[in-house]
């Protein structure tokens, strides 16, 4: 009963009840510890970049699918350290045009390049996820490298 001695709806218990619950959990959603929020370190990167409209540098050691429009994709092998900013490219066979004589990689100006052997632009390709990369060949033609 509340002062007035009316007797409240049972339905504001249950809203009460429910908020009384809610709130403990959604504090530990946010990642509050004492009322101070604290985020997740690995999450800084992500976000100091997207401020300025880029996304981080993907790591790209290891196995990626290139796609161009109209072909079939091949798998490329992709060499280099941690956030390294180049290393090498072994295309696994039946790589789409040109992209068989894909032998470095390089990033430049928020973008990978991949260049043949004799040091000639096959693609540049932007961040759009961690792993994924959209662009375009020399001649305009779309590629994409996913994981």
């Amino acid at each position: 009963m509340n002062p007035n001695g009316i007797m409240p709806p049972p339905y504001a218990f249950v809203v009460l009840t429910g908020l009384a619950l809610a709130m403990p959990l959604a504090a530990c959603s946010l990642g509050t510890i004492g009322g101070v929020f604290s985020p997740d370190p690995s999450d800084t990167q992500a976000t100091t970049s997207a401020a300025d409209g880029t996304l981080p540098q993907p790591e790209m050691a290891g196995r990626w699918l290139l796609a161009t429009d109209g072909a079939a994709g091949c798998t490329m092998n992709f060499s280099g350290s941690a956030r390294g900013h180049e290393g090498t490219i072994a295309p696994e066979g039946g790589c789409p045009g040109r992209f068989f004589t894909s032998r470095n990689w390089s990033y430049e100006q928020n973008a990978i390049i991949i260049r043949n052997h004799a040091g000639e632009l096959l693609a540049q390709l932007n961040v759009t996820a961690a792993d994924r990369l959209v662009g375009q060949g020399p001649n305009g033609e779309p590629v994409s490298l996913t994981r």
